[in-house]
C-alpha cells in the first residue's frame, strides 16, 4: 500500500513517474483502459483541454442569444458573482492560459470529463481478478533477482491476456447505412417536436385547460422558410437525412437485397423442405426466404417515406419477378424430363387450360382460414378474388344460394368432388389411353411400370409457395400499409410508422403489386396442380390398362385371394402419393384430389372391362376384377376418409353386368331412360351409363352366355 500511496502523491503533484510507474503496468489499480499509454502530467493537461463550460459551447451560444446575452457577459457575470476565473473554451484554448489554470486546480464536475481524472480513475477501483494480479506481482517483486526474468514473462503474458479481455468487453456498433432505419423516425419526431414547442407552432386552444397539439401546417409552413432563408453552410437535419437515405442508403440497401435474392435462390439451397412457425404447410426454403428479404424491405419502406412508393414497387417485383421465373423454370424441368403425360401438358390443343377452368383455388387453404382472411382484408384489391372462392359456382348458387350456411343445412360439402367438378369440363378417358409413352415408363422385371413419386412433393411445394407467396404479401404487408395498421415490425410504436408512410406517399403503385400477384402467381399455382392432376391420371390408366391385357375366362378352380399384381402397385403408388403430398397441400385439396382420383379409377375400369381379352368374362373371372374394385375402393377410403361405397358401386353394378344375359341388360337400359321408374328408383341408380357402355357391355354378355352354352 505504501507503493500506491506513493504513487498518488507523485501523480497528483505532477512529477515524475516512479519506476514502477514507469513499467506501463495494466494491472495497476491507477491506471486502466483510457490512459494505459499516458503519463500522468500529460493526461492530466489533456483533460483540462477537452474541458469548456456551457455559455462557452454552441448550445449555450444559442439559448443565450435567444435570452439576449452574450457569452463574454454571462462569463464575466458568473466571474464577478462566484469569485472564480472564467473557463476557457475550445476555441480560446492555448498554451498560455492552460499553464496559468494549472496551478488553480480546475473544476470539471459537472462537465462529465471528472470521470477520466486520475482521482476518479481511482474511485472506480477494479476487478477482483485484476486486484489479485496485482498483489501477485508486488509479491513477485521481493523475491531474489534470479528469477526476475521469468516473472517479468509471466507477468506479460497475463498483461496480454487481462488487455484482450478488457478490449472484448467494449462491443461498439458498427458503422452502417442501416442505421438511419432506426434513427429517421426518432429525429425527425424530435425535431419537429422541438419546433412546435419553440416556436410556440400551435393550434388553436378551446381554453379548457386541453394540452397544446401542434399545428401541421404552420410547421410545414416553417419548415419551408427555414429551407429557403438557409445559408450554404447549413443543413437542416430532416434535409439532410432525406437526402442520405436517397443517395446512400436506398443504392446500398438494393444491392444488398439483389445479392440475398441472388443467395436464396441459387446457392441456398432452395428446393429444401422447411416449417414455419404457425404456417399449417411445408415450404420449400427458397419460398421463406424471399418473404423474409420483402417483409424487411417493407419495414424499410414504411419508416423512411421519402423512399418513391413507385421505385420501391419496382425493386420488389423485380425480385417477385425473378422468384416466379426461377419456379416457372423448375417446373417446366419436371414435366419435360419427367413426367409421362408431357405430351398432353404441352399439347397444341391447351389441355392443361382445360384443367384450369376448375378453380381449384378455393381448395388451397382451410375454410375458416379463408374466411377470417375475406373478412380481414376487406378493401384490398384482390377482394373480390377472394369473395369469389366462397361464392362456389353458379350451379351451386342456384340449389344452395350464395350463403355457406346453406351448404351446411343441406348436409352438403360444398367442396367435395361432387360439388366442385359440377358442370366442369374434363379431359376425355381417351386421350390418356391413346397416349404413347410406354418408352417413357420404367418397367420391374414382371413387366409392371415403376413409378417415382419424389416430384410430387416438388411440384406440390412450388404450387403452395406461388399461392402462399400472393395471400402473405397482400394480407400481412401490403394491406396493413395501405390502410395504416402498425403489424408490420411490430406496434412498439402505436403505427407511428404507417401513419408517416401514409401521410407522405400514394399507395396506387402496392394497389397494382397486388393485381400482379393474383393474376400471375396464383394462376401458375393452380397450374401446377393441373399438372399433378394430370400425371396422376396417366399413371393410374398406364396400369389399368393391364385389365384389357388379362383373360378373365380364368379356370373354375382357381383360388382368387389378392389382386392382380398390378392392383396391388397402383394402391402402393396412391399411398406413396398421399404420403408426398401430405404436408405440401392443403387436407382439403389433398382430399378433393384422391375422390377425383376414386372416380377416375372406376371410369377406367368400366372402359377396359369390355376390352379383355376374347371379350368374355366367367365367374371366376368376375371374381377377381371385383376383388380388384374392392381393394381399390378400400385403398381410396383409408385415404379420404370418406365412403367410397357410391362412387365404386357404379364400377361394380357395370361389372355385374357381364354376368347377366343381353335381355337382362336391355331392360334395365329401357327403365333407366324413362324419367320416372318410381319405387325401383334406388335399385337401378348405380345403372347411370350411356348407350355405348351399354352396348360394350352386351356384347361381352353375349359372348359369355354363348361360350357357358
Amino acid at each position: 500500500m505504501g507503493v500506491n500511496a506513493a504513487n498518488d502523491g507523485n501523480l497528483e503533484d505532477g512529477t515524475e513517474d516512479t519506476e514502477e510507474y514507469k513499467n506501463n503496468d495494466p494491472i495497476d489499480p491507477n491506471r486502466d483502459l483510457f490512459a494505459s499509454s499516458i503519463s500522468s502530467k500529460y493526461h492530466e493537461q489533456a483533460m483540462e483541454k477537452l474541458t469548456f463550460s456551457f455559455n462557452d459551447s454552441n448550445i449555450g451560444s444559442i439559448v443565450l442569444n435567444k435570452v439576449g446575452l452574450s457569452t463574454n457577459e454571462i462569463g464575466d457575470q458568473s466571474a464577478a458573482d462566484f469569485g472564480i476565473t472564467k473557463r476557457i473554451s475550445l476555441s480560446n484554448a492555448n498554451l498560455q492560459n492552460l499553464q496559468g489554470l494549472n496551478s488553480l486546480g480546475r473544476d470539471r464536475s459537472g462537465t462529465g470529463l471528472d470521470a477520466f481524472s486520475i482521482h476518479h480513475r481511482a474511485k472506480r477501483g477494479i476487478s477482483t481478478y485484476a486486484q489479485q494480479a496485482y498483489n501477485n506481482k508486488r509479491k513477485n517483486n521481493n523475491k531474489d533477482a534470479s528469477g526476475q526474468k521469468h516473472n517479468d514473462d509471466k507477468m506479460t503474458k497475463k498483461h496480454k491476456s487481462a488487455k484482450s479481455k478488457r478490449r472484448k468487453q467494449l462491443n461498439l456498433i458498427e458503422a452502417s447505412p442501416y442505421h438511419v432505419t432506426k434513427l429517421y423516425k426518432p429525429v425527425v419526431h424530435f425535431v419537429e417536436n422541438a419546433e412546435w414547442k419553440i416556436m410556440g407552432l400551435f393550434g388553436e386552444v378551446d381554453g379548457k385547460n386541453n394540452p397544446k397539439i401542434p399545428n401541421r401546417k404552420q410547421i410545414e409552413e416553417y419548415h419551408e422558410k427555414r429551407k429557403k432563408d438557409a445559408i450554404p453552410e447549413e443543413m437542416d437535419l430532416r434535409e439532410f437525412l432525406k437526402e442520405f437515405v436517397k443517395t446512400t442508403f436506398i443504392p446500398n440497401m438494393q444491392a444488398e437485397a439483389y445479392y440475398q435474392m441472388q443467395q436464396v435462390l441459387l446457392d441456398n439451397q432452395p428446393w429444401d423442405q422447411m416449417r414455419i412457425n404457425e404456417e399449417p404447410l411445408l415450404l420449400l426454403k427458397s419460398t421463406a426466404g424471399i418473404f423474409e428479404l420483402i417483409k424487411t424491405l417493407f419495414e424499410y419502406y414504411v419508416v423512411l417515406p421519402v423512399f418513391d412508393s413507385n421505385e420501391f414497387v419496382h425493386m420488389i417485383r423485380k425480385i417477385l419477378s425473378k422468384f416466379y421465373e426461377t419456379y416457372d423454370q423448375e417446373i417446366d424441368e419436371i414435366c419435360e424430363g419427367v413426367l409421362i403425360s408431357r405430351d398432353l401438358i404441352y399439347s397444341k390443343n391447351n389441355y392443361l387450360a382445360l384443367l384450369n377452368t376448375w378453380n381449384l383455388r378455393q381448395l388451397f387453404a382451410d375454410t375458416e382460414k379463408l374466411k377470417d382472411d375475406h373478412a380481414n382484408t376487406a378493401n384490398a384489391s384482390t377482394r373480390v378474388t377472394a369473395a369469389n372462392y366462397d361464392r362456389g359456382s353458379d350451379s351451386e348458387q342456384d340449389e344452395y344460394g350464395s350463403n355457406p350456411a346453406n351448404f351446411e343445412a343441406a348436409n352438403v360439402d360444398r367442396y367435395s368432388y361432387e360439388q366442385v367438378s359440377d358442370n366442369k369440363k374434363d379431359l376425355s378417358i381417351q386421350h390418356y389411353l391413346l397416349l404413347k409413352n410406354e418408352d417413357k415408363i420404367p418397367m420391374s422385371h414382371s413387366g409392371v411400370p415403376q413409378f417415382n413419386t419424389e416430384h410430387y412433393s416438388k411440384l406440390a411445394l412450388m404450387s403452395t409457395g406461388l399461392f402462399w407467396m400472393s395471400k402473405k404479401i397482400t394480407s400481412e404487408l401490403i394491406t396493413p400499409v395501405t390502410h395504416g395498421t402498425d403489424a408490420i415490425g411490430g406496434g412498439g410504436d402505436g403505427g407511428m410508422g404507417s401513419r408517416l408512410r401514409k401521410s407522405t406517399t400514394s399507395h396506387s403503385s402496392l394497389g397494382k403489386l397486388c393485381e400482379y400477384l393474383a393474376e400471375t402467381f396464383e394462376p401458375r399455382a393452380e397450374e401446377c396442380v393441373s399438372v399433378i392432376r394430370m400425371e396422376i391420371r396417366s399413371q393410374i390408366v398406364s396400369l389399368l390398362k393391364n385389365i384389357s391385357k388379362n383373360n378373365y375366362w380364368m379356370p373354375e378352380d382357381s383360388i382368387i385371394n389378392k389382386p392382380q399384381d398390378f392392383i396391388i402397385t397402383l394402391n402402393k403408388l396412391l399411398v406413396s402419393l398421399e404420403g408426398k403430398l401430405a404436408g405440401c397441400l392443403s387436407e382439403r385439396l389433398i382430399c378433393f384430389l384422391f375422390e377425383e382420383m376414386a372416380y377416375f379409377i372406376c371410369e377406367v375400369i368400366i372402359d377396359q372391362i369390355p376390352r379383355v381379352v376374347n371379350h368374355k368374362i366367367n365367374i371366376t373371372g368376375y371374381k377377381q376384377l371385383y376383388k380388384n374394385t374392392f381393394s381399390l375402393q378400400q385403398n381410396l377410403t383409408t385415404i379420404t376418409q370418406k365412403g367410397m361405397e357410391k362412387c365404386f358401386d357404379r364400377a361394380q353394378k357395370y361389372l355385374k353386368l357381364s354376368q347377366k344375359t343381353p335381355e337382362d341388360i336391355e331392360k334395365i337400359q329401357e327403365i333407366k331412360n324413362k324419367k320416372s321408374y318410381g319405387a325401383e328408383r334406388e335399385k337401378y341408380a348405380a345403372y347411370d351409363f350411356t348407350k355405348e357402355q351399354y352396348a360394350a357391355i352386351s356384347q361381352v354378355a353375349k359372348f359369355s352366355n354363348a361360350h357357358r352354352k
